[in-house]
């Protein structure tokens, strides 16, 4: 555990993705450390890897993959320490290649699951009902079309609530570029309902119950919880990616919006940089607008298409 944390500490400042650097700690914490945590680095073998990855390998195989290369890492690190010597016994090829199945014979092909847009508003009202962090912080990404990590990681420095906006900072953006968010009244609603007198600017907009050891601060939400309570409401294998296509799909199919308008709501880049430029400005006024139709949407202001339409859906 002493090596992974000293491996984080000196490469996690490189990774720009909030959620890259919390699956890192995720899984070593759940997964390994309960298994090797307390181990002498050089003591740990072949069938230390095997036993962790074993119970999951069939199951969660993208987490196993994941998860076995992040503690190959942690141990060619101890080993560039001296702390250990030998072969990794995590390394694949050659090692836990003959111990473990083939990842591509047993992995499925993975797919964001969507929820079709006609079913939106009934999972938005249904989830309205729970008061919970996770429900908040889903309906809030339904609302913005926003990507899971943006939102975990908010802080109430970003937001605007006087200027109905939110402004995520390039750095922790896909395609590293500021991407300013125009607020709807539901969003600014359900902000409001989580800031608190005591909330300062660096506090996670929607914390989790679970607190930072090192510097005492609430994490975020984390993305199991609110996997669960998209799934306890919508489809089994939805997950929250796939609400950005919900959006898109409406937006494509129930407006006159052109397609570039809801592109850029969802931060996807198209075109040269003098384009992005101009995209970036004089299309806000009109994702603003975007956006509170598809608020109007999902809390019933607005009708659900009707059986033709709805078919195409």
């Amino acid at each position: 555990k002493e090596c992974a944390e000293a491996y984080l500490k000196a490469h996690e400042p490189g990774w720009a993705n909030p959620k890259h650097r919390y699956q890192w700690r995720a899984t070593l914490e759940q997964l390994a450390y309960p298994e090797i945590g307390k181990l002498p680095v050089d003591q740990i073998d072949s069938d230390d890897i095997v036993n962790i990855l074993e119970p999951i390998w069939l199951d969660r195989i993208e987490t196993a993959k994941r998860l076995r290369g992040r503690i190959e890492k942690v141990l060619d690190w101890a080993k560039s320490k001296k702390y250990r010597t030998g072969e990794n016994p995590a390394i694949w090829k050659g090692n836990l290649s003959h111990r473990l199945a083939v990842p591509r014979r047993i992995q499925k092909v993975a797919h964001h699951i969507a929820v079709p847009y006609v079913a939106a508003p009934g999972l938005y009202a249904a989830v309205a009902d729970n008061k919970n962090t996770s429900a908040l912080i889903l309906r809030f990404i339904m609302l913005t079309a926003c990507r899971y990590g943006e939102a975990a990681h908010a802080t109430w420095r970003e937001i605007d609530l006087k200027g109905a906006a939110w402004v995520i900072p390039a750095d922790r953006m896909k395609m590293r570029q500021e991407h300013r968010v125009p607020l709807s009244g539901p969003a600014l609603a359900i902000l409001k309902a989580v800031r608190t007198k005591r909330t300062k600017p660096t506090d996670f907009v929607f914390a989790g119950p679970f607190v930072e050891p090192s510097d005492g601060k609430r994490k975020p939400v984390s993305d199991t919880a609110v996997r669960k309570t998209l799934r306890r409401f919508g489809p089994k294998d939805a997950d929250t990616h796939g609400l950005r296509s919900t959006f898109l799909d409406w937006a494509a199919e129930q407006t006159d919006f052109a397609g570039e308008i809801a592109e850029a709501a969802l931060a996807h880049t198209t075109g040269g940089e003098v384009e992005l430029a101009y995209k970036r400005t004089a299309f806000f006024d009109k994702r603003r607008i975007l956006m509170n139709d598809w608020a109007d949407f999902l809390t019933g202001k607005k009708a659900v298409p009707g059986p033709e339409k709805a078919a195409r859906s």
